[in-house]
């Protein structure tokens, strides 16, 4: 009867343990059918038009005193082919690999491939979420005209990155990612660093972002010997009114490049939410110092919630290029100095799990 009693409790102990941590699967599904039309036109299946595909695992362990392991790897998917994302065609975990801790005292530090300061920033701001396909504030990552520039980055490598406890009303996060290039001749080369920082603000419905980020061209691969400097900073905010969404953000990206100008760049949009169902309207604009070389976006959406886990979506994307610009989203083909106007409008669905 002793060793059964021990057995027990030892069994009990050991259950105790594991209860402390926790491993979650996750993911989305995500496809719709669409017609495009851009320098030429085309019928298209693809993947992500409200959120991108995706599989994820995630888990903590709970160390005592408040403090926390946590760590999460996910890779991009396309529903379509069943090919993995950002590189293809191999799966990766390139959309987020990291690994670190949190404390409710002092906050969290995270060690691995992350989400950017800036592109949180611009995210919260914007109901769409920053979608790669529909989004206008995907304009942020456009060079057009801006010869040298290295572009908003939604994630950065090799990142270390701190955040201030998310319980407060004002949250502060800074990044540092170093590009891995080689030290030559006593020489430390900072060819791929990124820099970002972040402050938020919330109150109530309200709440106000500000982002930095601080680019170095070159890589560990293609080190340069003197590598420009991308900067890009953004003011965002965001209100809550009954059924409304209303959010905004304006910033600029600059290069220190001879002859590269700045752009800046703006994003209005709203969400009406009733019942099962959300409508959104949203613009964008890009507007390049000295150049003619614009753009200007606005999408229109529609969402039917099914359940918590699925929705049917309809998106329609207008992009006009200016001055023979040749921006696209939503992988339109643009020739070339064309400037040609993008159409996308889609149907589709999405699964989350």
């Amino acid at each position: 009867m002793r060793k059964i009693l021990l057995g027990s409790l030892l069994a009990a102990g050991s259950v105790s343990s594991f209860a402390q941590s926790t491993v979650t699967v996750y993911g989305v599904a995500d496809a719709f059918a669409a017609i495009a039309k851009g320098s030429a036109s085309d019928k298209r299946m693809t993947d992500g038009g409200n959120i991108a595909s995706q599989l994820g695992f995630r888990g903590t362990e709970d160390l005592g005193d408040g403090l926390i392991a946590q760590y999460k790897i996910e890779g991009g998917i396309n529903v379509d082919t069943g090919i993995g994302t950002i590189p293809g065609p191999g799966y990766a975990f390139t959309r987020q690999s990291f690994v670190g801790l949190e404390s409710k005292n002092w906050g969290k530090v995270n060690l691995g491939r992350q989400y950017t300061p800036i592109f949180g920033v611009t995210y919260t701001a914007d109901p769409l979420g920053n979608n790669a396909i529909f989004s206008p504030v995907l304009l942020w990552a456009q060079t057009d005209a801006q010869p040298g520039l290295s572009a908003w980055a939604a994630r950065a490598d090799n990142a270390l990155a701190y955040s201030s406890p998310s319980s407060l009303p004002v949250v502060g996060t800074v990044m540092y990612g170093p590009g891995e290039a080689p030290t030559v001749n006593n020489l430390t080369n900072s060819s791929g660093n990124y820099l970002g920082a972040s402050l938020t603000y919330t109150s109530g419905a309200l709440w106000l972002g500000w982002g930095y980020q601080n680019k170095k061209s070159g890589s560990a691969a293609a080190p340069v010997a003197v590598p420009t400097e991308s900067i890009a900073q953004v003011l965002a905010a965001k209100y809550t009114v009954g059924p409304f969404v209303i959010g905004a953000s304006w910033g600029y990206q600059s290069s220190n490049t001879p002859g590269s100008p700045k752009a800046n760049l703006l994003n209005l949009n709203s969400q009406y939410i009733v019942g099962a169902s959300s409508f959104y309207l949203s613009y964008g604009s890009r507007d390049v110092s000295s150049s003619a070389r614009d753009q200007t976006a606005v999408t229109l959406g529609y969402d039917y919630n099914l359940s918590k886990s699925t929705a049917l979506y309809a998106r329609h994307l207008s992009l006009s290029n200016k001055g023979n610009s040749n921006v696209s989203l939503g992988g339109v083909a643009v020739l070339p100095n064309s400037g040609a106007s993008v159409q996308l409008t889609g149907i589709g669905i999405t699964q989350k799990f």
